[in-house]
């Protein structure tokens, strides 16, 4: 069944938090407050856009097991395309969804045939949805953890194997379902995929946020065409600017991304902001977060609009007494970083959930938390 919300009855409000004078062009308004009943609650991983909407996921909610969700910005409405079913449907849906040929696919951490996750395709217009892989917990892993790539047919996704340190990059058919391995990294070549897979000029580049020959984790990259791996196209030294966790961007031969420290303490840096060269293999850090106004523990790949990298932190100061998280620009070549919003704390840390989406010269994301309800919002930044 799709359930429709009018985003009136949610609550549509400008938000009148802290807002930094510098940033005062960009306004921040909450456009739908998720309830955490049938329309979900707890929105994961940003919002894509598709047809002039915006569509993402909630991990819980709906039918207890999470949702898929449209939201139309012409007319403010939120439209609940699938309520997920649990096993054997997916369940608790934790990756962005990825946009293929007018349908929508994804990956959740629970559900399938044997409740170890899933791989789902939604068709937008219906909202009919259908399991198209359950993960077994064997040589193709368990719980998927990456937003997908595609490319010719097949869709490529990573998930975790059942003792630590063991990641699988996964090959799966789009129609049939037949999966394949494309590479085991056991800790030494990368350990804990995160973030994205990128696909620039044919090839796909991820990260791992463990692992690599510093243990401070690794930039890695396939050929989806011939199936060859390079597990070190970066490999971080474990010191500052270890642990590769914000999912990548990439912008005239770069790509650009965040870390985080090992171990962050008070007075340390709380992430950084940087840039790899491709031709080079020359990595710069363009900015290091201090957990302050500026925000801390910077997540989701960046978007680019104008001139700028677009991205959001989870909180601010080590133990999150001051801010819930940020939304900043940060310029490419200079490194110039603005705070154009800060969230309260009392709205809950974590406040930006993932990536954020450009549409119509403004950006849309979600929050975990937030909202009237405590249970997650959709929002626009208005630039």
């Amino acid at each position: 069944m799709v359930l429709m919300w009018h985003a009136a009855r949610a609550g549509i409000v400008a938000a009148s938090f802290y807002l930094p004078p510098a940033a005062s062009a960009a306004t921040f308004t909450t456009l739908y407050s998720f309830t955490g009943g049938a329309d979900g609650g707890n929105p994961q991983r940003g919002v894509v856009v598709l047809g002039g909407a915006l569509y993402g996921v909630t991990d819980s909610g709906g039918a207890g097991h999470g949702t898929v969700f449209k939201f139309d910005p012409a007319t403010a409405t939120l439209t609940t395309l699938h309520r997920f079913a649990g096993s054997p449907d997916a369940a608790a849906p934790t990756t962005a969804l990825t946009p293929v040929n007018g349908r929508l696919y994804g990956g959740s951490t629970l559900g399938g045939a044997n409740d170890l996750g899933a791989i789902y395709v939604v068709n937008p217009k219906n909202g009919a949805e259908r399991v198209i892989y359950s993960f077994a917990g064997g040589a193709d892993g368990q719980y998927p953890v990456v937003d997908l790539g595609y490319f010719k047919g097949r869709l490529f996704g990573a998930s975790v194997g059942a003792t630590s340190n063991i990641s699988y990059l996964i090959s799966i058919d789009r129609d049939n379902g037949a999966a394949s391995t494309v590479h085991r990294f056991s800790g030494k070549d990368g350990a804990e995929i995160v973030g994205n897979l990128l696909f620039v000029h044919g090839i796909f580049y991820g990260t791992t946020a463990l692992g690599g020959a510093g243990e401070g984790g690794t930039i890695f990259s396939f050929d989806p065409a011939s199936g060859a791996v390079t597990t070190d196209v970066y490999d971080f030294a474990g010191s500052a600017g270890q642990r590769p966790v914000g999912g990548l961007a990439y912008r005239k031969g770069a790509l650009y991304s965040a870390s985080l420290p090992s171990a962050p303490s008070p007075g340390g840096q709380q992430g950084e902001i940087f840039r790899l060269r491709l031709a080079s293999g020359r990595l710069r850090t363009l900015y290091t977060f201090e957990g302050k106004q500026d925000g801390a523990w910077p997540n989701g790949a960046m978007v680019y609009y104008q001139g700028l990298f677009y991205g959001s932190t989870e909180g601010a100061t080590v133990d999150n007494t001051s801010f819930g998280g940020s939304i900043f620009s940060i310029d490419p070549v200079t490194g110039v970083e603005t705070t154009l919003y800060s969230f309260p704390v009392q709205f809950g840390g974590n406040a930006v959930a993932g990536g954020m989406a450009l549409f119509n010269g403004a950006i849309y994301g979600v929050t975990y938390g937030f909202g009237t309800a405590n249970k997650g919002s959709l929002f626009m930044l208005a630039l």
